[in-house]
């Protein structure tokens, strides 16, 4: 179960807004945790980038290859001239990591 509420203006005048949530522990009670504005942004995203990725391999499945091997791909048919370092960088992954993935 989630609330948002409105937390007291800060410092700089404008309010924040606190994430609360109802967790039930190992003994089955339940507490109150409040999350801080920027956390919250950084845990939703985290939970977008998973889902988006699920999504992304699932339906890159019945053609055998990864996410990160079709943003090399993408990236190879928009840019045939672009160097290992420079593909690597646009599929954020290592130089390393991409040598192993093209090889």
């Amino acid at each position: 179960m989630s609330t948002r509420s409105r937390a007291p203006k800060n410092g700089s005048g404008s309010a924040a807004s606190v994430e609360t949530s109802t967790v039930g522990d190992d003994r089955g009670a339940s507490h109150v945790q409040e999350m801080e504005p920027a956390t919250y942004l950084l845990d939703a995203m985290a939970r977008m980038h998973h889902a988006v990725f699920q999504i992304g391999t699932d339906r890159l499945r019945p053609w055998g290859i990864t996410l990160s091997s079709y943003a090399a791909l993408r990236a190879l048919d928009r840019r045939p001239d672009l160097t290992l370092g420079q593909l690597a960088r646009r599929c954020f992954v290592k130089p390393q990591t991409m040598t192993r993935m093209v090889s």
